[in-house]
């Protein structure tokens, strides 16, 4: 019979999985090393592949159709973590019976850059900062202040809901203007012993087409994105939707606007118009 042990290692230190297969039923896991530094693995089947996971204690899931640059900030050191391409429309490729956005594009931090900053003896200052380029030349600029380690630990600790906060992003100088908004849902799980933060980048708004029928969506906001999209007049933009295709909303007001109708030409009957009270 096939051996299934395996042996990872890590700056020189081994974590050894003695059965591999029977990893996949412990779910994520997290290993200390002789450093203090912590790592998460999880082993995966998919068909007849094995995978196994490694990741820190920190993962960006970016499940936007947009590409978003992260820094870390610790205290006044900046950290250039990447840059998280968005899904390219893959986030709009639903069915009928797939209500979930599964594509995501992953982001992990750092695991030496969150060992120090957290367990240094001095309390530091983190926060993500968020780079967008919607337009091609002007970057648009989103912050989020990350808890303490301590704070962290209490809120894997605590059974309650991912919270969800809105990220703005404005022009570089902070002028009224120009921005976006990204909700964020933050998730701290407890995972032996030691918060694992995921952070999942979604849109604001998802609009789908849940009918058998293409439609049109016209919109004055400019911060819309679908397959299909053009400028309409007097500074709209209309969207066609297939059936179960998606538009992206990342407007930064209290409300959003948009009104419909029927792209399709009826065999019988006379052509829809827009909804009577428009936006």
């Amino acid at each position: 019979k096939d051996s299934k042990f395996l042996s990872l290692s890590v700056i020189d230190q081994e974590i050894f999985f003695e059965h591999i297969d029977d990893e996949i039923k412990k779910g994520k896991r997290s290993h200390r090393l002789d450093d203090g530094l912590v790592i998460f693995t999880e082993v995966k089947k998919t068909g007849k592949t094995t995978i196994l996971h490694v990741s820190s204690s920190m993962d960006i899931y970016n499940q936007t159709c947009l590409d978003i640059s992260l820094t870390l900030r610790v205290n006044e050191e900046i950290n250039d973590l990447g840059t998280s391409k968005g899904n390219t429309f893959l986030s709009m490729q639903q069915t009928k019976s797939n209500n979930k956005i599964e594509a995501s594009s992953l982001l992990g931090v750092n695991s030496f850059l969150l060992h120090e900053a957290y367990h240094s003896k001095k309390q530091s200052d983190l926060w993500l900062q968020f780079s967008l380029c919607v337009d091609g030349t002007h970057p648009l600029l989103g912050n989020l202040q990350l808890p303490p380690f301590p704070d962290l630990c209490r809120m894997a600790k605590k059974s309650k809901p991912p919270k969800i906060i809105g990220i703005t992003c404005k022009s570089r100088d902070g002028s009224d203007g120009e921005s976006i908004t990204i909700s964020a849902t933050c998730r701290v799980t407890m995972i032996d012993d030691y918060p694992l933060f995921e952070l999942f980048l979604r849109p604001r708004l998802i609009l789908r087409n849940d009918t058998f029928v293409n439609m049109n969506a016209n919109t004055p906001m400019s911060h819309t994105f679908s397959r299909s999209c053009a400028n309409g007049d007097q500074g709209s933009y209309t969207h066609t939707l297939s059936p179960f295709g998606v538009i992206e909303c990342y407007n930064s007001g209290e409300s959003v606007a948009f009104s419909f109708k029927c792209a399709d030409v009826p065999i019988g009957g006379n052509k829809t118009g827009w909804n009577r009270h428009g936006w």
